[in-house]
């Protein structure tokens, strides 16, 4: 997990435009932790964050603190899945669910516009739009 919080660091730094975000509760507890204040900065910049969560009760308590710098929407079941797109160009998307040990979590990272714009973003826009402020 280590590593994947170290891409996701990486291609934050680098984020342009737009970043979007699926993750669960606990996944929203570890990206404030590990990326807050590099979020805050780059949505000072202007890029946009978005990030969609499956259980709002469970994380409304850390939702709230990502006020002013992410927006953050809860989404219905099945969507418990943990990927970013970072600029419609790069995907990193998790192999394995939360519940899998930190050493022995598992996640794809590809630079590739086709399935970061062609695939996940229009998912993630879907789930977007069919989702709730939280």
């Amino acid at each position: 997990r280590t590593a994947l919080h170290n891409q996701l660091e990486t291609l934050f730094k680098t984020a342009k435009n737009n970043i979007s975000i699926l993750t669960t509760a606990e996944g929203l507890s570890e990206l404030h932790t590990n990326h807050a204040d590099l979020l805050k900065k780059i949505s000072g910049r202007g890029v946009r964050i978005r990030i969609a969560i499956p259980n709002a009760k469970e994380a409304a308590e850390v939702a709230a603190k990502f006020k002013g710098l992410a927006e953050i929407r809860k989404v219905g079941k099945p969507f418990e899945g943990r990927f970013a797109i970072v600029d419609n160009s790069h995907v990193v998307l998790a192999l394995t669910d939360e519940k899998t040990h930190p050493t022995q979590d598992t996640s794809l990272w590809t630079q590739s516009e086709h399935v970061a714009s062609g695939v996940m973003a229009p998912l993630f826009d879907i789930l977007w739009k069919n989702s709730e402020a939280v």
